[in-house]
C-alpha cells in the first residue's frame, strides 16, 4: 500500500504528464462526410478530427482533446473526455439492418445511424419519421443507443411534410386544459364591460384590408382631409384585455413568439377563440382597438400623434384585390360585393382615396428622409388534397398593399415615439426592433467598395462613411447613383446585422430610422403584443412594463424557430414540385448569392432556390469576396444577375435543389 508521500509524487506525476501535454477544449463539428473538426475555444481554429474519434462523439459535443501532429505537420485531435453533450432528442427515420433497428438521424453534420434499444422501437416501420431521444452517449465505447420517443408518420402520409417540421422544430401546436378552461371563461362581455370605459368610435368607417381568407384580422384604417393634409387613425385589436398577465394563455403566447403560417393552415399564436373572433376586427361587429392617430402633413411629415383605447367597427372586409382595383381603375364591384351593408361604400371609397393620397406622401417622406428597400416578389404555395403543391402562385405587390405597408410603418414609428417618450425605465424604455448596422466582419470590404467605387463617383463629397445612421443612408443614396456593372446597393445591403428585438432604443439601419418597433400585429406576434401592454401601462396609470434582454431573445428565438420550421416545410415540398416538371425545362432565373462554390438562383416564376456548382462549369473560377462576384475563363456572375438554368438533380435527404447553368 502507499503512503502518503508516495501517493502525492504520483498525482504530481500525472499533472506533469498532463501539462506536457498539448490539451484543449472546443466544440464538435460535424461534415458532409464521417469525419469532423473540433472549433477550439480559445483561438476558434479547426482541428481535424478523424472518421474513428467522430465515432466517439455527436456534433455539438464540447469535449477536450490532444492535439497531436502526423508525418505531413497537420495537426489532429484525439477526444481527452466529453465535457458536455447538447444532443438530448432528434427527429430522424427507421431504417432496417439485418434484425437489427437504427435511428438515421436528422442532425447536422451526424453521419451515422444510431442503434435503437431492443424494446424501444414504438412499432415503428422501416422508413417511418420519428422523435427519439439519446439513451447511451458513445464516448465510451463508440457504441450509442437510443429509443424512440414517438412515431411522427409514415412517408406516405398525407402531410407528413407539415407533422415532421412541428416535430423537428418544437412547434407548439396544442392548447393545454388550462388555456382551455381559461378561455371558456372569456366571452363578448369583456368587449361591453371594456368598452364602456373607452372612447366610441364605432360611427367612423374604419375598413381592413387583407388577404380574403384571413380570420385574425389586426388592423383597420379610416383617413380624412385637413387643411395642411390628412388625418389617419390606426386601429390595432387588443387582445390583450382579454388576456390576463401570467394567464397560462399568455405564458404559452410567449413560448410560441408568433403564429406559424403554414401553406394552407394557421397555428396560431392565441386560441382561435381569441384571435378569430373576439379580438379580430371582423365587419360590422364592436371590437376593442388601440387606436394611433396621425396628423400627417402634405409633404408626408407626421406633425403629431395620439394613442388611445377606443371602441371600433369595421364597416368593411376588403381584399387586397378588391382595394387595388378600385384604387388603379375605379371599379367599386369588387368592394360592393365584399360588403354587408352596402351603405357603407360611400364612405369607405372616400377614406380609400384619401388613403392612397396618404400613402403616396409617406413613400415620399421615406424616400427623402430614411430608406426604402425594393419590393420583393412573394410567391403562394397552393396544395391539393394530398398535400402537395397544386401550383405555385406569385404574390404582386399591388397599390393596396403599398396602402397597408405605409400605413402600418407609420404607426410603428410612433408606437417607438411613445415608449421613447414614456419609458419603462432609463435602461429599457420599451421593445425596439433595432438594426445596427454593417456586420463587424464586413466592415473593410464596405470601406474598400467606397473607395473603388462609390467616392470617384461622387467627388462633390468630402468624406463617406457607413458607421453613423445618417452617414449610412447618405451611403445608400450615392451607391444607388454610381455606374457600376454590379449593382452596389444591394451589395452593401447584404452586409448588414440581422434585425434584434432590444429592451433599448437604437437605430434602425435597413429602413433609415433613428428608432423602431412593431405593434400593428398584437394577436399574430408577441413582441406587439408586449408593446400594447407596455403602452397600456402608461394609458391606464399602471406600473410600467418592461423586458430584459433575455426576454426579447427569447421572443425571437421563438419567432425563428416558426419561420425555420415552415421554410423547411416549403423547402420539402419544392423538392418534389420540381421533380415532377418536365426534366429538359429551361427557366429564367435571378442570381440571389454568390460563394466560392457557384452561386445560388431563384426562379422568376415560381421563387423555387437552386444552386448552381462551378464544379459543373468548364475552367476553373474565382471568387471576389468584396464584390460577392464569381469570375471564370468566360462567364462572370454577381448578385441580380439575370441566368437561364435547367433542374440538375435533387437531393431529397438534404432538401437541395441542384440547377445547372444554361448559357
Amino acid at each position: 500500500m502507499l503512503n502518503s508521500d508516495a501517493l502525492h509524487q504520483l498525482k504530481q506525476l500525472k499533472k506533469d504528464i498532463k501539462a506536457s501535454r498539448n490539451l484543449a477544449t472546443g466544440r464538435v463539428k460535424g461534415s458532409n462526410s464521417k469525419f469532423g473538426f473540433v472549433t477550439l475555444n480559445d483561438t476558434g481554429k479547426d482541428i481535424y478530427l478523424s472518421a474513428d474519434e467522430m465515432q466517439k462523439v455527436f456534433p455539438g459535443d464540447e469535449v477536450e482533446i490532444e492535439i497531436l501532429t502526423n508525418e505531413k505537420n497537420k495537426d489532429y485531435g484525439v477526444i481527452e473526455r466529453l465535457i458536455q453533450s447538447e444532443l438530448s432528442t432528434f427527429i430522424g427515420r427507421v431504417r432496417k439492418k439485418n434484425k437489427n433497428s437504427f435511428a438515421e438521424p436528422d442532425v447536422p453534420g451526424l453521419q451515422r445511424w444510431l442503434f435503437i434499444h431492443p424494446g424501444k422501437l414504438q412499432n415503428a416501420q422501416e422508413g417511418d419519421f420519428v422523435r427519439c431521444k439519446i439513451l447511451q452517449h458513445p464516448i465510451r465505447n463508440g457504441k450509442p443507443q437510443v429509443a424512440v420517443l414517438d412515431v411522427v408518420g409514415a412517408e406516405k402520409q398525407v402531410g407528413i411534410e407539415k407533422l415532421y417540421t412541428i416535430s423537428k422544430h418544437e412547434v407548439r401546436d396544442n392548447w393545454s386544459q388550462a388555456i382551455l378552461d381559461e378561455c371558456a371563461q372569456i366571452t363578448d362581455e369583456v368587449i361591453l364591460r371594456e368598452g364602456a370605459n373607452r372612447e366610441d368610435l364605432t360611427q367612423l368607417p374604419f375598413l381592413t384590408i387583407d388577404s380574403a381568407a384571413t380570420q385574425d384580422m389586426d388592423d383597420a384604417l379610416y383617413a380624412t382631409a385637413t387643411d395642411t393634409g390628412w388625418s389617419l387613425s390606426v386601429a390595432i385589436a387588443d387582445p390583450t384585455a382579454f388576456i390576463a398577465p401570467e394567464s397560462a394563455i399568455e405564458k404559452e403566447a410567449a413560448l410560441r413568439g408568433s403564429s406559424v403560417y403554414y401553406p394552407g393552415s394557421v397555428i396560431s399564436m392565441l386560441p382561435e377563440h381569441i384571435a378569430n373572433q373576439l379580438s379580430s376586427l371582423v365587419p360590422d361587429q364592436n371590437r376593442l382597438a388601440l387606436v394611433c392617430k396621425l396628423e400627417i402633413t402634405a409633404q408626408g411629415d407626421v406633425d403629431s400623434f395620439n394613442i388611445t383605447q377606443a371602441v371600433v367597427q369595421s364597416h368593411g372586409k376588403l381584399s387586397y384585390e378588391s382595394v387595388a382595383q378600385y384604387i388603379d381603375n375605379g371599379d367599386e364591384t369588387g368592394i360592393q360585393a365584399l360588403l354587408n351593408d352596402p351603405a357603407h361604400l360611400p364612405a369607405l371609397t372616400t377614406s380609400l382615396q384619401y388613403l392612397k393620397a396618404i400613402s403616396s406622401a409617406l413613400n415620399q417622406w421615406r424616400f427623402s428622409h430614411a430608406l426604402i428597400n425594393d419590393d420583393r416578389t412573394d410567391f403562394r404555395l397552393k396544395l391539393n388534397e394530398q398535400q402537395k403543391i397544386e401550383q405555385i402562385v406569385r404574390l404582386e405587390q399591388t397599390s393596396a398593399h403599398k396602402i397597408v405597408e405605409e400605413c402600418m410603418i407609420a404607426a410603428n414609428r410612433c408606437a417607438a415615439r411613445y415608449l421613447l417618450d414614456n419609458p419603462g425605465s432609463q435602461e429599457a424604455p420599451g421593445l425596439f426592433v433595432a438594426h445596427t448596422g454593417i456586420r463587424q466582419d464586413k466592415q473593410s470590404a464596405i470601406e474598400q467598395i467606397i473607395a473603388e467605387k462609390v467616392a470617384p463617383a461622387s467627388p462633390e463629397v468630402s468624406q463617406i462613411g457607413f458607421s453613423t445612421l445618417e452617414d449610412f443612408i447618405t451611403l445608400l443614396q450615392l451607391a444607388e447613383r454610381t455606374p457600376s456593372e454590379i449593382p452596389l446597393r444591394p451589395l452593401i445591403t447584404r452586409q448588414l446585422e440581422r434585425s434584434q428585438l432590444s429592451p433599448g432604443a437604437a437605430p434602425h439601419f435597413g429602413m433609415g430610422l433613428p428608432h423602431y418597433t412593431t405593434f400593428t400585429s398584437p394577436i399574430r406576434k408577441y413582441n406587439d403584443f408586449v408593446v400594447h401592454r407596455m403602452i397600456k401601462a402608461h394609458l391606464n396609470g399602471k406600473d410600467a412594463i418592461t423586458v430584459t434582454p433575455e426576454q426579447a431573445t427569447n421572443i425571437q428565438q421563438a419567432q425563428q424557430k416558426a419561420r425555420m420550421a415552415v421554410n423547411e416545410m416549403e423547402q420539402w415540398l419544392k423538392c418534389q414540385y420540381i421533380k415532377s416538371l418536365p426534366a429538359d425545362e429551361v427557366y429564367d432565373a435571378t442570381i440571389t448569392r454568390c460563394t466560392s462554390a457557384g452561386f445560388q438562383a431563384k426562379l422568376d416564376e415560381n421563387g423555387i432556390d437552386g444552386f448552381v456548382s462551378t464544379k459543373e462549369m468548364a475552367g476553373k473560377y474565382s471568387f471576389d469576396a468584396v464584390y460577392q462576384t464569381l469570375k471564370g475563363p468566360e462567364l462572370t456572375f454577381v448578385p441580380e444577375q439575370k441566368v437561364r438554368v435547367k433542374l440538375d438533380k435533387v437531393d431529397q435527404k438534404r432538401k437541395q435543389i441542384n440547377f445547372q447553368i444554361e448559357v
